[in-house]
């Protein structure tokens, strides 16, 4: 092969070269503008208008979020701690659900369990062992408001009497069995209803934390449930805001009514058919 057709072919193939290279550079930058057209992209919104990111479905915890799952949506007025850029959501992975309809917010995707997240300041998030009698006939939800109801049996010497007591008003329950404040979920549902041995958590005041571990420990525990007009009354009066710690005495005290008569030996005497009674003394 002579020395100019290697040229002609050397020639060619650096074309060739070029042109694969010129085509591979146009294809990624049509796919970056693409990718930027669907994520900046924002749609035309009517004039004084705020555009906020929307749910279009139902977004679980812990799945990254895509471009499908949202749309923008025109607000007059972004409520706070929304988004509005869909670049400063796609991607990110919530620690709460997103139900269909709601705007993310930025505690959706907090650190923390659901659980530590419902706990407010001043409040410990305290287990009690429940079971269908205990928890209401099993049908206690999180977010509903129980009183801590604790029953000693008596018959001993500490405790002659069964007594019950109020240990705790107005407690808000945050978790029952695998249900979560919070949470959207299969929990509900009929066999996790009937699991044994479920756990109630109970967000309890710091103060009060002792004594209701002293009466779990001391005797059985019930929960009284709070209708829903009654909670919200007792929540605006924060009931549980006068009451004392209890001490495992006071748990274990006999509360007597009334005080306890001595009995007095007493002689018949019978003078014909008149009885009288003394006092031996």
């Amino acid at each position: 092969m002579s020395h100019r057709m290697l040229r002609v072919l050397a020639v060619l193939l650096a074309l060739g070269s070029a042109a694969v290279g010129y085509v591979g550079y146009r294809l990624s930058q049509r796919q970056a503008v693409d990718h930027t057209a669907a994520t900046d992209a924002v749609p035309t919104l009517p004039a004084d208008t705020h555009p906020v990111i929307v749910a279009v479905r139902a977004i679980p915890a812990g799945r990254s979020i895509t471009s499908e799952d949202f749309t923008l949506v025109a607000f007059p007025v972004r409520p706070a701690n929304t988004y509005s850029k869909p670049n400063d959501i796609i991607g990110k992975t919530p620690s709460l659900a997103i139900a269909a309809g709601e705007a993310p917010l930025e505690r959706h995707f907090l650190p923390g369990s659901s659980l530590a997240r419902a706990v407010r300041p001043g409040e410990r998030a305290i287990a009690v062992k429940v079971d269908e009698v205990i928890g209401g006939g099993g049908l206690v939800q999180p977010g509903d408001y129980v009183d801590v109801l604790l029953y000693l049996r008596g018959g001993n010497q500490e405790l002659p009497k069964s007594t019950a007591q109020i240990v705790l008003k107005h407690a808000r329950v945050l978790a029952y069995g695998e249900a979560v404040i919070g949470t959207s979920g299969e929990a509900d549902s009929k066999e996790s209803q009937n699991t044994a041995g479920r756990s109630a958590v109970l967000a309890v005041p710091l103060e009060h934390a002792p004594a209701v571990m002293l009466a779990a420990s001391a005797g059985t525990l019930r929960l009284a449930v709070y209708g829903v007009e009654e909670a919200q009354a007792a929540h605006a009066q924060a009931t549980t805001s006068n009451m004392r710690p209890l001490t495992l005495s006071e748990l274990t005290q006999q509360r007597r009514s009334e005080p306890t008569q001595k009995s007095v030996p007493t002689v018949n005497v019978f003078h014909g058919a008149r009885k009288e009674v003394i006092e031996a003394k």
